[in-house]
């Protein structure tokens, strides 16, 4: 009990490493910094211990997924697809409203410290990082108790053409950036495309 009235007054205790949001950024500089030398084999797979999971979890899309697959998992919407999932993806390629939020979390993520936190613990740069993506969930089988083990996996690329794609534009790319990224490609494998697969599992009570 006492650390949930802490936790309401932000009076939490840090680890030297910083916040959850701080982790979670410079987790998320890291990644960009392997996108950009075509770093850990073109490829990595996270769970929820990694602060970019922690953080995505806690994202506006995953909160609305979450109620949605409650309401799915009430109607019997799950009943016929146990062993294939269902997707909620996220797909944000013309939405300019969300693209300036990740433009806004982009450019406040070098902010930190206490007051930083107060104001903007609420932006996800996972999510930002990662843009549109997959997302498939899986539903165990009824425990006694009633409760439910939701499985959700995210695979997602992060290449060339999606971070120069232009919204609305139909495909056209960011001019002189895109041929550079292309060319360093070709010629040293920087900007060689990224995958990630994300997992993680949560408990439900339908």
């Amino acid at each position: 009990m006492a650390s949930v009235a802490w936790g309401g007054l932000r009076c939490v205790a840090e680890s030297p490493e910083g916040s959850r949001r701080d982790r979670a950024n410079r987790r998320v500089m890291e990644m960009l910094g392997q996108f950009w030398k075509g770093d850990l084999g073109r490829g990595a797979a996270l769970g929820p211990d990694d602060p970019f999971v922690s953080t995505l979890m806690r994202s506006d899309h995953i909160e609305s997924v979450r109620e949605q697959v409650l309401a799915d998992l009430r109607s019997g919407k799950f009943s016929l697809n146990t062993d294939t999932g269902l997707d909620y993806n996220r797909e944000i390629s013309n939405n300019f409203s969300t693209l300036i939020n990740d433009g806004v979390n982009l450019a406040t993520s070098s902010m930190s410290g206490p007051v930083a936190d107060l104001h903007l613990g609420d932006r996800n740069l996972p999510e930002s990082f990662l843009g549109s993506y997959t997302l498939r969930v899986f539903v165990d089988e009824s425990l006694i108790d009633g409760s439910v083990d939701v499985t959700y996996v995210i695979n997602n690329d992060t290449t060339i053409d999606s971070a120069t794609r232009i919204p609305g534009t139909g495909g056209g790319h960011l001019p002189i950036v895109h041929p550079s990224m292309l060319a360093a490609e070709a010629d040293s494998g920087e900007w060689a495309s990224q995958h990630q697969t994300i997992v993680w599992t949560e408990t439900v009570y339908p």
